[in-house]
C-alpha cells in the first residue's frame, strides 16, 4: 500500500479536522490518514531543526493520489511538501482508528543523510546500528521508519529527508533530534512517521 507523507507549514491544527478538508482528501482517494500536529497539548515539547519555520504538521496518507492530496492540503497550509516513502514498522505503534487523539507523544525526527556518507552506509547505520539501541534505551512502544523514495515535484526545501518516529508513554523522556507532535487523527488513522 503506497504511503505518502506531507510536511505542512503555516497551518492551524484545527483546520486539519475540518469536514471540508476531509471530504477533499476522500475525493483524492484517502482511505487511511494520520496527522501529527504541533498544537497546544504539545506546546511545551522541545523543538529544533534547520528549517526557518518549524513544521506544524505531518500528514500521512496511503493509497491516494499525492498531487490531489497536496492540492487539498494547500487549502489549509501556506506551504506543503510531499514525499513517497517506504514505511518500515520496527515496533507497531498503537493505532487510533476512530479519529481520536492518541494518548501518546509521537516523537518525529526529520533526518537528512550526511553529505559524506553514501546512501547504503547511511541506511545501514540507521537501520542496523541506531534502531535497536533506540528501541531498547527509550520508553518506546512504537517505532516506524519511513525512507523517502521520491519527493513530490513541488518540494523545494533542501535535500530529501528521512523520517523516524517513536511513540512514547506520556511523561517519558523524549528523544533529542525531533520535532514533537502529538499523534492525532481525523476520520481514519494509522501509524507513525519516521
Amino acid at each position: 500500500m503506497p504511503k505518502n507523507m506531507f510536511l505542512l507549514w503555516g497551518v492551524e491544527a484545527g483546520a486539519l479536522h475540518d469536514a471540508g478538508l476531509h471530504a477533499a482528501l476522500a475525493d483524492a482517494g484517502v482511505r487511511r490518514l494520520q496527522l501529527n500536529v504541533d498544537d497546544e497539548p504539545v506546546a511545551v515539547a522541545m523543538r529544533f531543526g534547520e528549517f526557518d519555520e518549524p513544521v506544524r504538521a505531518i500528514v500521512c496518507t496511503w493509497d491516494a493520489d499525492p498531487a490531489a492530496v497536496r492540492r487539498a492540503l494547500r487549502e489549509v497550509a501556506s506551504e506543503v511538501h510531499g514525499y513517497a516513502v517506504d514505511e518500515r514498522r520496527r515496533l507497531d505503534p498503537p493505532e487510533s482508528w476512530d479519529g481520536t487523539r492518541a494518548d501518546a507523544l509521537a516523537n518525529v525526527a526529520i533526518l537528512r543523510r550526511p553529505a559524506d556518507l553514501e546512501r547504503e552506509e547511511w541506511i545501514r547505520r540507521w537501520m542496523v546500528e541506531h534502531t535497536p539501541v533506540a528501541i531498547r534505551t527509550q520508553a518506546t512502544f512504537g517505532y516506524v521508519q519511513n525512507v523517502v523514495t521520491a519527493p513530490s515535484p513541488t518540494t523545494r526545501r533542501g535535500s530529501t529527508p528521512w523520517w523516524r518516529s517513536c511513540s512514547r508513554a506520556p511523561g517519558s523522556p523524549t528523544c533529542t533530534r525531533s520535532t514533537a507532535a502529538a499523534a492525532t487523527t481525523p476520520s481514519c488513522t494509522a501509524g507513525s512517521a519516521s
